[in-house]
């Protein structure tokens, strides 16, 4: 303020002078929102390799389980972003936990990667409830498909969380509820699902050290899958089934 006060004084005492040092401080202007646009765009491309590197291993699928497990501890001290609410404590562990597996990130970018990533989910959730008309299970992704199975038994009561691994074992979500731990494995299927899931998800229930085991699927069971089921104790949860439990619990039509 006051160089420009000084520029005016300048201007009726001496013009050539005023020129002189008006086009310097139009260089100073230009030389500081030149460097503060290279800062910008050298913390967005910061913010870009960050989020990257997280879409591109098992940290994201870390994210979206803790959000989904611990976005409910409604304390005083807590900190909140829409609806979620989480303890400090969790997110120093969470954190410390991220930067033991490799993912160096400071608690600033922390905060931000959990507001994109709640962003995100609450984005979801409002697209679809707007949305018209019965969606078909059949044009899911398996990733999809998973995350409506975790909505589907949170919206019963669950803390669900998501494997998210390749050789998972045979589980796909881990429900708790009041003691009881069950392991669902996911199977988006057209056809009839055979006796390798009830195997394989018999297998994940003792990996998983669950008391009881699900089989979903957006297809049928063989005859001989439910027979083995039966034998293990093992729930199935074919199209129909499912399609009754969305309209129940979510409120949404499938075909």
């Amino acid at each position: 303020m006051l160089y420009f006060v000084y520029l005016f004084l300048l201007s009726k005492s001496d013009p050539s002078k005023f020129w002189h040092f008006a086009l310097i401080g139009i260089g100073i202007v230009l030389s500081v929102v030149a460097l503060l646009a290279t800062f910008l765009l050298f913390r967005r491309s910061q913010w870009k390799r960050l989020l990257s590197r997280i879409e591109t291993t098992e940290a994201r699928n870390e994210i979206t389980n803790f959000i989904n497990r611990f976005g409910k501890d409604k304390k005083k001290n807590s900190w909140t972003y829409y609806d979620c609410n989480f303890d400090y404590n969790r997110i120093k562990d969470f954190r410390r936990n991220l930067n033991e597996k490799g993912l160096k990130i400071s608690e600033k970018e922390f905060y931000s990667v959990l507001r994109y990533y709640i962003g995100r989910i609450e984005y979801n959730i409002t697209a679809e409830s707007v949305s018209a008309g019965t969606r078909n299970l059949d044009s899911l992704g398996g990733f999809e498909f998973e995350d409506l199975l975790r909505k589907l038994y949170e919206a019963m009561g669950y803390t669900v969380q998501m494997t998210g691994k390749t050789g998972d074992q045979g589980g796909d979500l881990i429900a708790n509820l009041r003691g009881r731990r069950l392991v669902i494995q996911a199977k988006r299927y057209k056809g009839s699902v055979g006796n390798a899931a009830v195997q394989q998800v018999v297998a994940s229930k003792k990996y998983y050290d669950c008391s009881d085991a699900v089989v979903v699927t957006t297809g049928e069971f063989t005859r001989a899958a439910r027979e083995l089921a039966k034998a293990n104790q093992v729930q199935l949860t074919g199209k129909k089934e499912l399609q009754q439990l969305l309209s129940r619990f979510l409120k949404e039509s499938w075909s």
